[in-house]
């Protein structure tokens, strides 16, 4: 018996060594994947309202009250971004920082003229009025470089506008 236990923690210690002393690269990732008792990597995972970034949940305050709160809220451990969906089906991307990178309108429909001036420069969504095209809009994404506005059965289905709202 006392051999038979030995084996089992001399197996343990040589599965274990090669791992002592390393550090994970992403330490919140690795707890994230102990405490769900994965096998490999957690990819993503629920979270609560409140673990947003603070500028996500003003965002979400402010310009999307009318949503109520949202159904699901994912967080990509790889990449430290979220997901959050609402009970209509719009879905809202932030970075780890909590600044908003993508809006998208449920199945085929569009975003409310509201949530397209609230998120866009102003003089790219008065271009989007001279186009009569700010009650087509389906996705609007953002990003350092400015912003992608694609558009819902039209002939040209993207614009894109510098930080400033330019068209470009």
């Amino acid at each position: 018996m006392k051999l038979k236990i030995c084996a089992i923690a001399i197996t343990g210690l040589l599965f274990a060594v090669p791992a002592i002393g390393q550090q994970p690269a992403n330490p919140e990732a690795a707890i994230r994947t102990v405490m769900y008792g994965g096998v490999g990597p957690v990819i993503s995972g629920s979270e609560s309202y409140s673990r947003l970034p603070q500028k996500a949940r003003e965002l979400i305050e402010e310009t999307f009250v009318a949503y109520g709160m949202p159904v699901t809220v994912e967080q990509e451990f790889a990449d430290n971004t979220y997901e959050v969906e609402f009970a209509e089906g719009t879905e809202i991307e932030f970075n780890g920082k909590g600044d908003w990178t993508e809006v998208d309108a449920p199945g085929n429909r569009t975003l409310p003229i509201s949530i397209v001036k609230s998120l866009l420069p102003e003089r790219a969504f008065k271009e989007l009025l001279k186009k009569k095209q700010a009650e087509n809009v389906e996705t609007i994404k953002h990003s350092g470089m400015g912003y992608k506005v694609e558009l819902r059965e039209v002939e040209y289905d993207n614009l894109r506008f510098t930080g400033d709202g330019r068209l470009i």
